[in-house]
């Protein structure tokens, strides 16, 4: 299992983060919440457009320069979770396996 940079598990609707761990200082945890649940939100409303409205997100990928980056909606939608490892600890295929067993 790769390293962890940062997990945490959110609450959609308020923004408020239930859960949290940060291996490196560099991580804030509140702004990575602020900007995370933005975009989810932003992405929910896409996704009720028309051409979209079949349509369920089920994980967000963000790739970095040496990072990995996964959003992933809980089964309920009303909450997610957040993963970031090193992209030389491990590929962005076994990083999103894990997020899939973690959360479903």
């Amino acid at each position: 299992m790769p390293e962890l940079l940062a997990f945490f598990v959110v609450d959609i609707k308020s923004g408020r983060m239930l859960v949290s761990y940060t291996s490196q200082a560099n991580f804030d945890p509140y702004k990575l919440t602020a900007y995370n649940t933005k975009a989810i939100k932003e992405l929910q409303k896409a996704l009720n457009t028309s051409w979209l409205s079949d349509q369920q997100m089920n994980d967000l990928a963000i790739v970095l320069e040496d990072q990995f980056h996964i959003i992933r909606l809980m089964a309920d939608k009303r909450r997610y979770c957040y993963l970031a490892v090193k992209s030389s600890d491990t590929n962005m295929a076994i990083a999103r396996e894990i997020m899939r067993t973690l959360v479903g």
